[in-house]
């Protein structure tokens, strides 16, 4: 909500064709600083083994919930999201933390598949949508590449992308939803990421220039 609220007021501030509201823009910086000093003030949490990290909830009175889900927005996403960039201190270790077995107890890792599943999918099942995420969080080479190998090597040999993988299923073939609109969307915004910000891990030697999509539609 953080990140869209700031970006709803950059959209609305710069928009001459949506009249100007006072009242709009103070109600909305309201939102946008209450939630701030919130998160900042309560969903930071000192883990005993990764040190400050953003809780996955709290509950006001002291308690808090250390996990991620696969599901976007996500504590991973927290930089694609625009809240935090990749080498911020807090995130890093949060990251670390739900890209565990011992910090994330959704964080699964079979004979052919990892990632992080979810409460609602059950113990053995990894979400590629994870690895997607994992993908366009990170600046290590190596962990993009095994990642998106693993996300192409268990489509099931459909080619495309599940919604669930059984981390323990030979090349992805116990799935849930054979075609999953929303993950497919992520992996082609992975693709495109990696086009812009890393593409001699995608494309020939000669064409490793980066490439954004955007051009297309300034031309």
């Amino acid at each position: 909500m953080y990140t869209e609220l700031k970006r709803a007021r950059k959209n609305f501030i710069n928009n001459d064709n949506i009249p100007r509201d006072r009242l709009i823009v103070e109600t909305v910086d309201s939102f946008i600083e209450t939630l701030s000093v919130g998160i900042e003030k309560y969903g930071i949490i000192n883990h005993p083994e990764f040190g400050k990290v953003y809780a996955y909830e709290v509950d006001g009175y002291g308690s808090a919930t250390f996990m991620d889900d696969a599901n976007i927005p996500s504590l991973l996403s927290i930089p694609d999201l625009g809240y935090k960039p990749v080498d911020d201190e807090v995130y890093q270790n949060t990251r670390k933390m739900i890209l565990s077995k011992e910090g994330n107890p959704y964080y699964l890792k079979g004979y052919y598949f990892e990632g992080i599943g979810g409460p609602h999918i059950g113990i053995k099942n990894a979400w590629p949508m994870s690895l997607l995420m994992r993908i366009r969080t990170t600046d290590d080479d190596e962990e993009i590449m095994n990642s998106l190998e693993l996300v192409m090597q268990t489509t099931g040999q459909l080619g495309l992308m599940h919604e669930s993988i059984n981390v323990n299923s030979r090349n992805g073939k116990d799935y849930t939803r054979p075609w999953f609109a929303w993950c497919n969307s992520e992996f082609g915004k992975t693709i495109l990421h990696l086009a812009k910000h890393k593409p001699h891990l995608i494309f020939k030697k000669e064409f490793h220039k980066p490439y954004e999509i955007d051009t297309l539609f300034s031309l």
